[in-house]
């Protein structure tokens, strides 16, 4: 008799496999990564070793659907096939199905096309653009299937503006929730941040026990593995678990030489994500504004760079590179009075409080420093004077106007769409795909008067490392369709010319 895989739902079981054949298909889930461990005060690397091969109670060997395809490319001998999901608890028409409104927004055909997609397979993930609506795509899904259903985030920020929105486009207050502690209620709806779900997961499995829709928003975190016991919780419980991210994979050869969170991603995802569109076509077909980018060349401050572990180049020839952050202030000031509002991101704290220093009195009385743990900063007598704040209010306020100088730190790294920004300086940037992408992404949607986003990165070419991660970000921006103008003077009549 053959050795069988068989599927349910998004995993797969393998089902009568030698000891053998087991480590072989172990070794084809493996990736390689590098891990660092302190000794004798200094952290050094040391390789490790990563396998996507789970195995349940009963000892019975499993992994994402994704996978497959590379296990029987791999394995000569035959292998049986069956799949066991079965049909969903509710069914579609999927050519007589209207979904081209919700509430009172007309959906673009794409988000049609995603929506019948989900719909038909049910499992696996979506790779959208930023702003380009995804959230949109998963209220639908949630107003058609009508079951108890669950959104997973990362921030109770992200948490926060998903309730906002799914209120605006029609749901109930009386069906729509927020969970982002202990709970002994789920409504029809909830938004729950991860941390919490696990939380739930452990002490109150019973509570869940109704749910059959689970979206991953942002799932390109899916693949750790706080989101890995989520996904294996509700893998024979619901009817569509999918994930839906502007960026699947960090790096772009993420099948040919993986990252941890790449491989991970290619099992719940596969070759083929469920339904997917460039950056590229968005732009092309005027869904999104077009991003112009002005990548400034920079010498350190102290001549030729000699650090050498990561944490110090990024204090000494980043945060506290002088040169350079007089360059963005002067780039703020351009933006500034020029009327555009402008967010400066970096992952500093420190970093955004040495650019500040650098900025003129006019624009300190008006910026707005927010960072995470729901705290900001205003620019008072002198210094930065912090107090708690709500983000959908700052966010309304950089709409509205009111805020035109915005810095932030992480916590705008995703999820949050600011409409009114018209430049964003990517204080410092580094090489994922996901997090650039991200951060260009909160000021890429349309809106009223705005067809264009601009972007000032820096060409810090005076280090290796940076130099690197600097030449990587203009390969993402070339790939994704982005305008990269060379020439300042152009760049700056584009700007005041909007």
């Amino acid at each position: 008799m053959n050795p069988k895989i068989s599927r349910y739902k998004n995993f797969i079981n393998f089902i009568g496999f030698t000891d053998k054949q087991i480590e072989d298909i172990k070794s084809v889930l493996s990736v390689e990564y590098t891990i660092y461990i302190k000794s004798y005060g200094k952290f050094i690397k040391k390789p490790a070793i990563k396998n996507f091969l789970f195995f349940a109670f009963n000892k019975i060997p499993y992994t994402y659907f994704g996978y497959y395809d590379y296990i029987i490319k791999h394995c000569s001998y035959k292998i049986d096939y069956e799949d066991i999901t079965g049909d969903s608890s509710v069914s579609f028409d999927l050519e007589k199905l209207d979904v081209d409104k919700l509430g009172y927004f007309d959906l673009y055909y794409y988000q049609q096309m995603a929506i019948k997609r989900c719909l038909h397979q049910r499992f696996g993930n979506v790779a959208l653009p930023v702003g380009s609506g995804k959230t949109l795509i998963m209220f639908k899904l949630f107003e058609l299937i009508s079951k108890q259903s669950i959104i997973v985030v990362s921030t109770i920020q992200l948490a926060q503006q998903h309730y906002v929105k799914m209120l605006d486009v029609g749901f109930s207050k009386d069906e729509t929730t927020i969970i982002t502690g202990s709970s002994n209620t789920l409504f029809k709806y909830n938004i729950i941040v991860s941390n919490t779900l696990n939380i739930l997961i452990q002490q109150k499995p019973e509570l869940l026990s109704d749910v059959k829709v689970v979206f991953y928003d942002e799932c390109h975190h899916r693949a750790s593995n706080s989101w890995i016991s989520i996904d294996t919780f509700f893998s024979d419980k619901v009817d569509y678990s999918i994930g839906f991210t502007g960026s699947l994979y960090r790096y772009y050869n993420a099948i040919e030489k993986p990252t941890i969170e790449d491989w991970g991603m290619v099992g719940l995802t596969g070759i083929h994500p469920i339904f997917e569109m460039s950056y590229k076509s968005l732009i092309s077909e005027g869904f999104i504004s077009v991003p112009y980018i002005y990548m400034n060349n920079i010498t350190s401050s102290n001549g030729k760079s000699k650090s050498k572990t990561w944490s110090s180049i990024k204090k000494t020839q980043i945060s506290n590179n002088l040169e350079r952050n007089r360059v963005i202030a002067e780039w703020i000031k351009f933006f500034y009075d020029s009327g555009k509002s402008v967010m400066i991101l970096s992952d500093r704290v420190e970093h955004i409080k040495n650019i500040i220093k650098e900025t003129g009195n006019d624009i300190k009385d008006d910026l707005f420093f927010l960072t995470g743990n729901s705290i900001g900063y205003t620019y008072r007598y002198g210094r930065l004077k912090g107090s708690s704040i709500d983000y959908n209010d700052i966010k309304d306020r950089v709409s509205s106007g009111d805020i035109k100088v915005l810095f932030a730190s992480s916590v705008l790294d995703e999820g949050s769409d600011i409409s009114n920004i018209r430049a964003i300086i990517l204080a410092y940037a580094g090489k994922s795909r996901i997090k650039v992408l991200q951060r260009i992404g909160r000021g890429i949607r349309k809106s009223e008067g705005k067809d264009k986003i601009f972007i000032i990165d820096f060409f810090d070419s005076f280090n290796y490392l940076l130099k690197q991660h600097s030449n990587i970000r203009k390969t993402i921006y070339k790939d994704s369709g982005f305008n990269q103008v060379e020439n300042i003077d152009k760049f700056k009549e584009l700007v005041l010319s909007s």
